[in-house]
């Protein structure tokens, strides 16, 4: 460890950040403060901040990996989508699980989830990888890590994400109006005792671009699942549904 970094560690003890600080909407800082555990948030902080000040590469940057929570208000989320982690690459990885900026071609996941969606409701191919749309219909895109090592799949593993996921699953169940949860990948789907309520909709399934070998039976395969179709059955109890094409 280099002096420098000694110091800027000192005084980062002395004065801690929280990654609550990172969340603009004031909505879900507010409900995150009151169920997340006492020093989590500084504490997280504190890897964070080491990490990059030693020269780790973090996708997606710190200054975009809550932009989930900041583009969907907290009383708004009818729709929640949890995936793993991000995209290995900054460029890619942006805030929001599956949503890339493109530069990186195609993701394999999320052309997987493009023929589902067309399988499920004709929708037809988007001509990118931005997710936004959905984002704007009020569907929450939110990875089980927020962050991983450039390059590294589920490469920070050893920050404790899960927690701050699972507290943001749980605000959502304490919630009256119904909504739809979709947890792809067995990360995810460790997830899905936190709703026990008749009124969410939870949807597991394998993770979107896994590839299944023959004969291997564990899990629910996600082509055919048809998340989209039946998120909206079950929303339309609520007068509500989801527009899910990406036409820009």
């Amino acid at each position: 460890m280099t002096e420098a970094l000694g110091a800027h560690i000192r005084t980062m003890l002395s004065h801690p950040p929280s990654i609550l600080d990172s969340i603009a909407d004031e909505g879900w800082r507010n409900a995150l403060e009151a169920e997340l555990p006492a020093g989590y948030a500084e504490r997280i902080a504190l890897e964070l901040a080491v990490r990059t000040r030693a020269g780790g590469r973090i996708a997606p940057a710190l200054s975009i990996a809550f932009r989930a929570l900041d583009l969907v208000a907290i009383d708004q989320m009818h729709v929640v989508i949890v995936g793993q982690d991000p995209y290995l690459t900054a460029g890619d990885a942006e805030g929001l699980a599956f949503s890339a900026s493109g530069n990186g071609g195609l993701p394999s996941s999320l052309a997987r989830i493009f023929a589902e969606l067309r399988r499920g409701l004709g929708c037809a191919k988007p001509s990118n990888s931005d997710l936004t749309l959905w984002v704007q219909r009020e569907v929450l895109l939110l990875n089980n890590a927020l962050t991983t090592k450039e390059g590294t799949a589920w490469g920070l593993a050893s920050i404790d994400w899960e927690t701050f996921t699972r507290t943001v699953l749980r605000v959502n169940a304490r919630r009256s109006r119904p909504s739809a949860i979709r947890l792809w990948g067995r990360k995810a789907q460790a997830l899905a005792g936190e709703f026990t309520s008749t009124a969410r909709l939870v949807i597991t399934s394998d993770h979107p671009r896994g590839m299944r070998r023959r004969g291997d039976d564990r899990g629910i395969p996600f082509r055919g699942l048809q998340p989209f179709s039946r998120a909206n059955a079950f929303l339309l109890t609520d007068g509500r549904a989801v527009d899910w094409s990406l036409r820009y």
